[in-house]
């Protein structure tokens, strides 16, 4: 899902540069525009949600304190 989510990223982002680019046909252009922006933000809301669930898959050493911090009092407890 995030595969297809970026990849709508970047060709509602390319489809939206190109618009910005036209100045003809302005009626069509707006419409487009919307329909642009309004994936782009789906697209975008997507990925930032699929990286928080990402981590409820994470293992359980993920959380715990590394041994490297009881070397520098400031980084540990």
């Amino acid at each position: 899902m995030w595969r297809a989510a970026v990849l709508l990223l970047f060709v509602a982002g390319a489809v939206t540069v190109r618009i910005i680019e036209l100045e003809s046909h302005r009626a069509v252009l707006i419409t487009i525009s919307r329909v642009s922006l309004l994936v782009y933000l789906l697209c975008r809301i997507m990925t930032v949600v699929l990286a928080f669930a990402a981590l409820r898959h994470s293992p359980a050493e993920v959380y715990q304190r590394p041994n490297w911090t009881a070397y520098w009092g400031h980084i540990g407890s």
